[in-house]
């Protein structure tokens, strides 16, 4: 038999295998803006008809203090005037949001109260202990929550893999950071920056009337942190050398040093699924 008439009839397997183990619903995106919860948590989570330990998961931040919280939600894309943090934007890189669907017999409903400012999941506003300013931060949910469609309907898996492109993500934001520092974006900037940090300080907290200093910052710390983490390998979505960019930050970027004495950061070069994190449902 000819290479190609097997290979193509290797194709027809594959693909009838597909439709035999998924049903079309199955495979299919969802138009429905409903999401609900494929996982419960222990039974103790559940006060009044009400999960009180979600909110932990999604909202604590890790400490990864990315770049002012005010200059993120100020900054337009390069290309229009569309804001970067929109919800039109950020879910291209496959950031998750709740939905809008009412509890379902015995489904739970993915919650509003869980997007901080209209963020998707895994996006917060991260207060500082040691300067009491706002920062961007990231929660282990934005890295660790999955999504199915099935039966018409969407599904988050809490603690599943991710669709996020984080690299895609952050090359993006740096970029838009540079395209924000100069002609009629950066005067709508500072507009929102200012409006952002009166809303946001007491008095005096931040200079309303500093936004392009801000900029600068984020472009320089921001920027740092991508000049330091070169993915050698295309990550793509799912997909992310996290060991690789903690002992980068760590141990070359906080304390100077690597294994061998030096100080030189090493490109990622062996990015993985996002793991799952099964007992997430046990936090309390």
């Amino acid at each position: 038999m000819k290479p190609e008439l097997i290979s193509k009839k290797l194709l027809c397997c594959v693909i009838t295998s597909v439709f035999l183990m998924f049903p079309l619903s199955a495979i299919c995106i969802s138009n429905d803006n409903s999401v609900y919860w494929l996982t419960e948590w222990d039974e103790g989570c559940y006060q009044n008809n009400k999960n009180v330990c979600r909110e932990a998961w999604y909202t604590t931040p890790q400490g990864s203090h990315m770049m002012l919280y005010e200059v993120f939600r100020a900054l337009e894309v390069p290309e229009s005037k569309k804001l970067f943090a929109s919800k039109d934007n950020l879910s291209q890189y496959g950031f998750l949001y709740p939905g809008e669907g009412a509890k379902n017999g015995a489904q739970e409903p993915v919650e509003p109260s869980l997007s901080v400012d209209g963020l998707p999941l895994g996006l917060v506003k991260d207060q500082s202990l040691l300067d009491n300013l706002n920062y961007l931060g990231f929660t282990c949910a934005a890295c660790h929550t999955g999504e199915v469609a099935y039966g018409g309907k969407r599904y988050y898996i809490e603690a599943g893999q991710a669709k996020l492109d984080f690299f895609a993500f952050n090359r993006a934001l740096v970029e838009a950071v540079q395209a924000n520092r100069s002609g009629k974006k950066l005067k709508r900037f500072n507009k929102r920056f200012k409006a952002l940090v009166q809303s946001n300080y007491p008095r005096k907290t931040v200079d309303p009337k500093a936004g392009e200093e801000y900029l600068a910052q984020a472009l320089e710390s921001f920027g740092g942190f991508m000049g330091r983490n070169v993915d050698e390998v295309e990550f793509g979505p799912g997909r992310l050398d996290a060991i690789g960019v903690i002992l980068n930050e760590v141990i070359v970027h906080q304390a100077g040093l690597d294994a061998n004495g030096e100080s030189q950061p090493k490109p990622l070069t062996a990015p993985i699924n996002y793991p799952y994190i099964w007992d997430a449902p046990d936090l309390s």
